[in-house]
Parts: C-alpha cells; sequence; structure tokens
C-alpha cells in the first residue's frame, strides 16, 4: 500500500513537472512588446565608435560579488562576469551604484 501510494506521488509529480516544462516551449519566440523595447532603448547608449554601452545599476555591498574599488569603481566577481561578457559579444558597461529600491 505504501509503495503504492508512493508510485502515485511520483506520477503525479512527473505529470506536473511535463506539463510546466510542456508550457514553457514553443516554435515562435515571444514577440518584443513595447514596454521592452523601451526599456532595453533606456539601458543603452550607442557611442561614437558604434558600441553599444549598457548601463549596469548594482549595489557594491556585496563582496566578493559586488564592491567599490579606493577610487570608487565597481570590481568584483559580478562584474568580471559582465565585463567578459560584454568584450566577448562586443559592447560596453558602465556600472551605478543604485540602492535596492531603485533596481
Amino acid at each position: 500500500m505504501k509503495y503504492q501510494l508512493h508510485q502515485v506521488a511520483l506520477a503525479a509529480a512527473t505529470g506536473v513537472g511535463s506539463l510546466m516544462l510542456g508550457a514553457c516551449g514553443g516554435d515562435k519566440p515571444a514577440e518584443p512588446t513595447t514596454q521592452t523595447t523601451q526599456t532595453q532603448e533606456a539601458m543603452t547608449d550607442t557611442s561614437a565608435d558604434g558600441m553599444k554601452t549598457y548601463r549596469v545599476a548594482t549595489l557594491f555591498a556585496f563582496p566578493p560579488f559586488a564592491q567599490d574599488d579606493a577610487k570608487g569603481s565597481a570590481e568584483g566577481f559580478d562584474m568580471d562576469i559582465i565585463n567578459h561578457i560584454a568584450e566577448t559579444k562586443g559592447f560596453k558597461v558602465t556600472y551605478h551604484m543604485q540602492s535596492w529600491a531603485g533596481i
């Protein structure tokens, strides 16, 4: 009896998980909304050299992930990852200190 109940629970969990994953799929990507486009435009600038510059807002209070150095520049693990992605994909990044309420 206990074994059968376990099998039913496992089958139900598998079914629910399959439905959730199936709902995420689709052949056609979602179309960007006007709000999404406006937000992306507000977060980027194009410099004279044609490269996009993305503004990243963060709170520099979580060393070693995000902190400011003696000069007030952003540094940390998060910035290293973002800078690597920017370099790889060909865009620039500027960091701005922002409170959680503003993010």
